[in-house]
């Protein structure tokens, strides 16, 4: 659902033209949303293809990996969400704006764009305060178990997966500049910080 565009088109007039295009043709709905999450993250993906094909299989191998984490952990930070919630549409859009959200990253560090960093420990402290949040909320995410067919422990096991792809992706990007790393740290302080903004006012 590329709107007629080529993927060079709809990579340069970024997502919130792209957006407004959609929205035009396909209305705000939910599902159009997705979709159009979907489509652009395609784009996106395939742009950034395309440099990583020049580059060594080393470097392809980290970005690939990288990608993968920041990924899962943005779909288990709109999952965890969601569960405090007590459900909601609106999560399901969250969670294939992950896909967005790590492809636009990559793509960004390969064209040199400056970006906002974090550091390991910066996520490492989100993470510590998440899982304190999420112990603490026990009783209400059980609560919501069912609205949200989400079960605490569920929940709990979602929150050590962001942190074991957070380390991992740390090491696997080590090799990268500390500007490269860093804007891939931020991804994932942004996935255990939405959960905290959400549900503790932080």
């Amino acid at each position: 659902m590329n709107l007629g565009y080529t993927t060079a088109q709809i990579v340069a007039m970024g997502e919130e033209k792209f957006a407004e295009l959609f929205d035009k043709k396909y209305s705000s709905s939910t599902a159009a949303m997705i979709d159009m999450e979907i489509s652009y993250a395609w784009a996106v993906g395939v742009e950034s293809n395309k440099l990583l094909a020049k580059m060594s299989p080393e470097t392809q191998s980290i970005y690939k990996s990288v990608k993968a984490d920041m990924q899962l952990a943005g779909e288990n930070s709109s999952q965890v969400q969601m569960a405090f919630a007590g459900g909601g549409s609106m999560y399901n859009i969250f969670h294939v704006a992950s896909k967005t959200r790590a492809e636009v990253t990559v793509y960004n560090i390969l064209k040199g764009k400056k970006s906002k960093t974090a550091t390991l420990a910066e996520v490492e402290s989100k993470y510590q305060k998440v899982k304190a949040l999420v112990l603490k909320a026990e009783p209400d995410l059980k609560e919501n178990e069912q609205f949200s067919n989400l079960k605490f422990e569920d929940v709990a096991k979602m929150v050590e997966e962001m942190h074991l792809a957070s380390t991992r992706s740390a090491e696997t990007a080590k090799s990268l500049s500390s500007a490269q790393k860093g804007a891939i740290m931020k991804v994932f302080y942004d996935a255990f910080d939405n959960i905290l903004i959400e549900n503790s006012g932080e």
